[in-house]
Protein backbone atom coordinates (compact mmCIF):
# COMPACT_ATOMS: atom_id res chain seq x y z
CA UNK A 1 0.00 0.00 0.00
CA UNK A 2 3.03 2.75 0.78
CA UNK A 3 4.55 1.98 -2.42
CA UNK A 4 1.14 2.71 -4.63
CA UNK A 5 0.84 5.69 -2.04
CA UNK A 6 4.28 6.79 -2.60
CA UNK A 7 4.44 6.16 -6.52
CA UNK A 8 0.94 8.47 -6.81
CA UNK A 9 2.42 11.19 -4.81
CA UNK A 10 5.78 10.97 -7.38
CA UNK A 11 2.96 11.12 -9.86
CA UNK A 12 0.86 13.98 -8.75
CA UNK A 13 3.70 15.89 -8.10
CA UNK A 14 4.49 15.93 -11.58
CA UNK A 15 1.39 16.53 -12.86
CA UNK A 16 1.05 19.56 -10.64
CA UNK A 17 4.52 20.79 -12.05
CA UNK A 18 2.81 20.46 -15.83
CA UNK A 19 0.01 22.53 -14.75
CA UNK A 20 2.68 25.28 -13.56
CA UNK A 21 4.41 24.86 -16.84
CA UNK A 22 0.99 24.95 -19.06
CA UNK A 23 -0.36 28.32 -17.18
CA UNK A 24 3.54 30.06 -17.53
CA UNK A 25 3.13 29.36 -21.18
CA UNK A 26 -0.69 30.83 -21.04
CA UNK A 27 0.60 33.84 -19.29
CA UNK A 28 3.45 34.02 -21.84
CA UNK A 29 0.65 34.27 -24.63
CA UNK A 30 -1.53 36.60 -23.22
CA UNK A 31 1.19 39.00 -21.73
CA UNK A 32 2.65 39.09 -25.56
CA UNK A 33 3.64 42.37 -27.32
CA UNK A 34 1.42 43.10 -30.33
CA UNK A 35 -1.93 41.42 -28.82
CA UNK A 36 -2.23 37.63 -27.97
CA UNK A 37 -2.61 35.31 -30.88
CA UNK A 38 -6.07 33.64 -30.56
CA UNK A 39 -5.24 30.44 -31.83
CA UNK A 40 -2.51 30.40 -29.92
CA UNK A 41 -4.04 31.55 -26.32
CA UNK A 42 -6.86 28.98 -27.23
CA UNK A 43 -4.05 26.34 -27.72
CA UNK A 44 -2.39 27.17 -24.04
CA UNK A 45 -6.02 27.48 -22.43
CA UNK A 46 -6.89 24.01 -23.67
CA UNK A 47 -3.40 22.79 -22.42
CA UNK A 48 -3.95 24.43 -18.93
CA UNK A 49 -7.67 22.57 -18.68
CA UNK A 50 -6.08 19.17 -20.28
CA UNK A 51 -3.55 19.46 -17.05
CA UNK A 52 -6.07 20.68 -14.54
CA UNK A 53 -8.19 17.77 -15.32
CA UNK A 54 -4.97 15.24 -15.41
CA UNK A 55 -4.16 16.39 -11.93
CA UNK A 56 -7.75 16.28 -10.57
CA UNK A 57 -8.28 12.85 -11.86
CA UNK A 58 -4.42 12.40 -9.63
CA UNK A 59 -5.64 13.89 -6.74
CA UNK A 60 -8.83 11.95 -6.65
CA UNK A 61 -6.89 8.55 -6.75
CA UNK A 62 -4.81 9.09 -4.02
CA UNK A 63 -7.29 10.42 -1.92
CA UNK A 64 -9.39 6.91 -2.87
CA UNK A 65 -5.70 5.40 -1.69
CA UNK A 66 -5.11 7.41 1.69
CA UNK A 67 -9.15 6.47 2.56
CA UNK A 68 -8.66 2.96 1.94
CA UNK A 69 -4.88 3.33 4.61
CA UNK A 70 -6.68 4.71 7.01
CA UNK A 71 -9.54 2.68 6.83
CA UNK A 72 -7.06 -0.17 7.03
CA UNK A 73 -5.36 1.26 9.83
CA UNK A 74 -8.14 2.16 12.33
CA UNK A 75 -8.90 -1.93 11.72
CA UNK A 76 -5.71 -2.80 12.31
CA UNK A 77 -6.17 -0.74 15.38
CA UNK A 78 -9.12 -1.56 16.53
CA UNK A 79 -7.80 -4.90 16.28
CA UNK A 80 -4.50 -4.55 18.49
CA UNK A 81 -6.82 -2.89 21.34
CA UNK A 82 -9.23 -5.61 21.59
Amino acid sequence: MSSHLSALTVSSAREVDAVDEAVEKLASVLDGKGGADEAAARAAAQEVERRTEELMAQLDRLSLVLACWRKKRAKQSAISEG
